[in-house]
């Protein structure tokens, strides 16, 4: 799921798309920041947009492990 859309017409995509959006976090096991970054929304918008849907989001615990060792949290990978 990739497109080149940016801004205002990124977003109306992710909402049009939520169900393939909170899979892709869900069970391809992707971090919010790099998921934002391949959809071209911020992942704060992302993060917000998830509690709108009412999807639970990762722990710190569960998401450091998924970023790996050494990885800053406040960077997209």
């Amino acid at each position: 799921m990739v497109h080149n859309l940016s801004g205002k017409d990124a977003r109306e995509w992710v909402v049009a798309h939520e169900r393939e959006v909170v899979d892709r976090y869900i069970f391809g096991e992707e971090p919010m920041s790099r998921l934002a970054l391949n959809l071209n929304v911020s992942a704060t918008w992302l993060s917000r947009q998830f509690d709108a849907w009412g999807v639970p989001r990762r722990g710190r615990a569960e998401a450091s492990a998924l970023r790996g060792p050494g990885v800053n949290p406040y960077r997209a990978q």
